[in-house]
Parts: structure tokens; sequence; C-alpha cells
């Protein structure tokens, strides 16, 4: 049903995000109690990133940052989630959901993060991802040898075992 409903709503998102847009993966997401989502961005299969709110007990604000550059492996050797916090050049804005309401953001772009929820608190979401049409031999690695035609990289690039273009192996 969640395949479904996310494939309908590619011409919604497409036109929010102003791009032909696919579907990348989507999941339930229940968090409880201690439920908490520290600082990170996505993977590019995750570009957009589609919240829906099913249900929660109280709102439970999900902060993100501007679109900011992707980290590079010099400045994120030794990270921590906290430093972002603390990066006074990184803007931040804050959103909470209701029920029955949705929130479309860049999640590759925008460091995002959730603290932790209330104690005996939940909230159900329904998390959609897409990414740009056209992308699929950058965002699925069992791509790669076609994008960059290695053809030598095919062995390797089946070890991803993440599927193929279409999302479905």
């Amino acid at each position: 049903y969640f395949l479904e409903l996310q494939a309908q709503l590619v011409p919604l998102v497409s036109d929010l995000a102003g791009r032909e847009l696919v579907t990348g993966y989507n999941f339930l997401s229940l968090y409880g109690g201690s439920g908490k989502c520290d600082p990170h961005m996505d993977e590019p299969i995750s570009m957009y990133t589609l919240d829906y709110c099913i249900e929660q007990s109280e709102g439970w604000p999900i902060h993100f940052s501007e679109v900011v550059e992707w980290p590079t492996v010099e400045n994120s050797q030794n990270w921590k989630p906290s430093d972002v916090l603390k990066d006074p050049d990184i803007a931040w804005t804050t959103h909470t959901l209701e029920p029955n309401q949705a929130l479309l953001f860049n999640g590759s772009s925008q460091w995002h993060y959730r603290d932790n929820i209330n104690p005996g608190g939940f909230c159900n979401l329904l998390v959609f991802h897409y990414y740009p049409a056209g992308c699929e031999n950058l965002v699925w690695p069992r791509q790669w040898h076609k994008h960059f035609d290695i053809p030598e990289l095919e062995p390797l690039c089946e070890l991803f075992g993440d599927g193929d273009a279409d999302g479905l192996s």
C-alpha cells in the first residue's frame, strides 16, 4: 500500500520540488517513549523527504538546516552530531507536524534531527523518499559501473545488493 501511495504522490512532490522525481524508498517509523533522531543528512536516494504524520501523543518538532554542502572526508573525521548543532554558520528551522500533515524537505542537503520524545509519548510517521529522475545510475551503487562506464566494476557493484535502478530487486 505504501509503495502505491508513494507512486501516486510523485506528480505532487515533483511539482513542489520543481523537478521531475522518482520514488526512492519508504518506511513506517514508529517512534516510542525515548524516540530521537540525531542530526544527519540522508544518502542521495533520499534527496527529497516527505514526512507524513499519522498520529502522535503530542507535537514532536523536526529541526532542519538550510541547504548546505555535503560533508567532505576531511571535515567528517572525528565528527559528532553535536558539532552541527554548535556551528554558528548553520541556520535552523523548526516545524511541528500535526496528524494528517506532511512536510517536504531536501533530506540529503539539509541537516535534520528530532530531540527525544517526552517520556511515554509516541509519533508514527510515514516517510517517503524521492530523487531526481534520470539519476538511477548514481543513487543505486549497483549501477555505478554503468554511470562511470567501467564494466570491470560490475562484479564489485553486484556485492552492494541494494537493488537495481527500479528498486525492486
